[in-house]
């Protein structure tokens, strides 16, 4: 099970992204990424399960979750120092606060909570 999970951490961060786009965006994004070659979700965790010869992530959505706590975990730290005077571009630390909780929310969603 260990080395199962071993590389799911980058595999789950680097699908978030395209998850964070606004539903308008979401459209052009998957253009993008098509346009780019780049590919999709599935086909990225699918081509990561044949390299690493897994038959596929059964926990795909608990690492999804991980990941935008993570990340939300990470932005609350960053708007606490804003907050304590101790960032280094405060203004932009005060955005963040605003994708706090949308990234709890997709967190929750991805759990299927």
């Amino acid at each position: 099970v260990f080395q199962q999970r071993i590389g799911v951490d980058a595999l789950d961060r680097e699908a978030v992204p395209v998850r964070l786009a606004t539903a308008d965006q979401v459209e052009h994004l998957r253009a993008l990424i098509a346009a780019l070659g780049l590919p999709s979700e599935e086909a990225y965790v699918a081509r990561y399960c044949a390299r690493r010869g897994l038959e596929g992530i059964g926990d795909w959505p608990f690492f999804l979750a991980f990941s935008f706590f993570r990340l939300a975990a990470i932005l609350e730290g960053v708007v606490r120092r804003a907050h304590d005077g101790n960032a280094s571009n405060p203004e932009t630390a005060r955005l963040y606060a605003t994708s706090i909780p949308v990234l709890a929310r997709m967190g929750c969603e991805a759990a299927r909570l």
